[in-house]
């Protein structure tokens, strides 16, 4: 196609080989010595890190020894080879359900028939979150009584 580029428009050829436009401009990257060997570096600090450290990281470290490399090639370089980081799960803490509550204490230690009527009294207040942000406030009332 580049042979007959001076003759032909490169719409024109790539009309005739029924390929993208892109495709005549593309040209394929050959790789140096540099490159193998940053791909070396990028392998022995992911290894030393016990394949901890991510493209952030890696690309530091690179930066500190001395290559010039930003995120986005050091990225490519560790998707070529299929070097992915490890990523540490977090614990998840359950509090003890058996200790009383710190904030309020419990007065009516689960025993809920009381001895006279209208002794002991519930509330509650809910946040609902307002698509603002903002917080607001609904509190309500239950009544034991049928009232009209």
């Amino acid at each position: 196609m580049k042979i007959m580029y001076p003759n032909f428009t490169v719409t024109e050829l790539c009309r005739i080989f029924e390929v993208s436009s892109s495709r005549f401009y593309y040209e394929t990257k050959i790789p140096t010595i540099e490159n193998e060997r940053l791909c070396g570096e990028i392998k022995r600090i992911f290894d030393a890190s016990g394949q901890t450290y991510g493209k952030r990281r890696i690309q530091a470290e690179l930066n500190d020894s001395g290559y010039q490399i930003g995120t986005h090639n050091t990225s490519n370089i560790m998707k070529l080879n299929q070097l992915v980081a490890i990523r540490p799960t977090k614990k998840h803490y359950y509090p003890s359900s058996g200790n009383e509550h710190r904030y309020a204490s419990n007065l009516l230690k689960h025993q809920f028939s009381p001895e006279q009527n209208d002794h002991y009294y519930v509330g509650d207040i809910t946040y609902i979150r307002h698509h603002h942000g903002e917080r607001v406030v609904y509190p309500f009332q239950i009544s034991l009584r049928l009232e009209s």
